[in-house]
């Protein structure tokens, strides 16, 4: 699934129109992988491909920028985190890997998107693949 799905998937254009009540009524929003996807469209931003047709998949290097190193939920556990996408989106930029320059992103104080999955345990990954 992606972001752009929202032509073909009635479940993506029901996440676009939910999300910017969710943002505007500064409730915390957090959106993983898709979800970050999700999040960038409702904002305005572009989710696409990249432009080398990289897809990443399995653990990457995750490095905070430095607004992501101020009071941000990306600490040193994250640094080496499980993804699986082909898409990235551009907002206020709070980490990047090698071939995505965005792998976190922050709007306002209340709404982060993590490309990555923060939430996935060892044991998640070895049933995943």
């Amino acid at each position: 699934m992606s972001a752009n799905d929202c032509g073909t998937l009635d479940c993506i254009r029901n996440e676009l129109d939910w999300i910017p009540k969710v943002v505007e009524a500064r409730v915390p929003f957090l959106g993983l992988c898709l979800g970050a996807q999700l999040l960038t469209r409702t904002l305005g931003g572009k989710v696409r491909p990249h432009p080398e047709g990289r897809v990443e998949i399995g653990y990457t290097k995750v490095e905070p920028t430095t607004a992501g190193r101020r009071g941000s939920p990306i600490d040193a556990r994250l640094r080496m985190a499980p993804r699986g996408h082909g898409d990235s989106r551009v907002l206020e930029l709070l980490a990047r890997s090698e071939h995505y320059p965005v792998q976190a992103f922050r709007f306002g104080e209340s709404a982060f998107g993590f490309q990555f999955h923060p939430e996935v345990t060892y044991e998640m990954k070895e049933i995943w693949t």
